[in-house]
């Protein structure tokens, strides 16, 4: 197994320059797994920011297929400081992280420089290359877009109980998508939307779960008034993302690919909002402030 150290060190002054920087890293053929792990002085968790001096970095990765904003299709995952350790491999993930193809080439490592300390951040990564079976990393396919084919909850207006903003263990929350979804049954739900911070790992399981609930196909569309306690049909499981920046978040449904959230200026956030538009999905400013 091969290793790959990073070593960095980060002043505010970098952060002012560019708060997502990517370091690169090569990836030899024949590489059938990553699994990355990362360090980092003065850490503090997410919670602590602007309340406690200390450094607060994110994690994430990108392929060979590229990383360069905005947008970069090379996009295979991130897990904020939720995680200090993940693997990507040609079948399975971290959650936060998508399968798939282990590409030769150059990979980057993508940090989010929220908060550093006066004295600077040193950060050292490693990154561990495992041998893979011959021909598995070209038969595995990234899974997007993932497509979104939703069956009507009911026919015609009415009003409808659901949520649209929650997480799953794909980013910051503890459950998994099993027991976001038994919530929402128990609680007789029309609609969840699953909007994980910054990543669309959980996409192809939210879909596969969807496909389950569908009734058979010679079911009539569900009419009429909702069952006491109950939904009058399948739970619809709307694919989201909240994109989270470090000045301010945002919620997109319904998604079939990833939105890039490494916006720190006015104009980059308005490429990301524009971007959304011309694909139809809504986009929502999350809690917003006066300031």
């Amino acid at each position: 197994m091969a290793k790959i150290v990073l070593e960095h060190h980060f002043d505010p002054e970098d952060r002012a320059r560019d708060e997502f920087p990517l370091l690169p890293f090569y990836v030899a053929p024949g590489t059938g797994g990553l699994h990355v792990s990362y360090e980092v002085s003065h850490a503090l968790s997410a919670d602590k920011a602007g309340w406690e001096e200390g450094n607060i970095v994110d994690i994430g990765i990108f392929d060979p297929r590229g990383a360069a904003f905005p947008g970069g299709r090379g996009f295979r995952g991130w897990s904020g400081t939720a995680r200090r350790a993940f693997t990507v491999g040609p079948a399975e993930a971290t959650p936060g992280y998508l399968p798939g193809a282990i590409q030769a080439g150059t990979w980057h490592v993508l940090l989010g420089l929220y908060q550093l300390a006066p004295e600077g951040c040193d950060v050292r990564i490693v990154i561990r290359l495992q041998e893979g079976p011959e021909g598995l990393q070209e038969a595995s396919a990234v899974p997007l877009p993932c497509p979104f084919d939703p069956v009507p909850v009911a026919v015609g207006p009415r009003w409808f109980r659901g949520d649209l903003h929650c997480h799953s263990h794909h980013s910051d929350g503890t459950a998994p998508l099993s027991d976001l979804v038994a919530a929402a049954l128990a609680q007789g739900l029309d609609f969840l939307a699953v909007t994980e911070h910054n990543t669309v790992s959980h996409l192809p399981r939210l879909r596969a779960m969807g496909w389950a609930q569908r009734p058979a196909p010679t079911s009539r569309a569900p009419t009429g008034a909702r069952p006491k306690g109950g939904r009058r049909g399948p739970l619809l499981l709307i694919p989201g993302v909240e994109v989270s920046t470090y000045h301010g978040h945002a919620n997109l449904w319904p998604v079939t690919d990833w939105f890039d959230f490494r916006c720190w200026q006015d104009e980059q956030m308005r490429a990301v909002r524009e971007a959304a538009r011309r694909q139809g999905v809504l986009f929502s400013v999350n809690h917003p402030k006066e300031d």
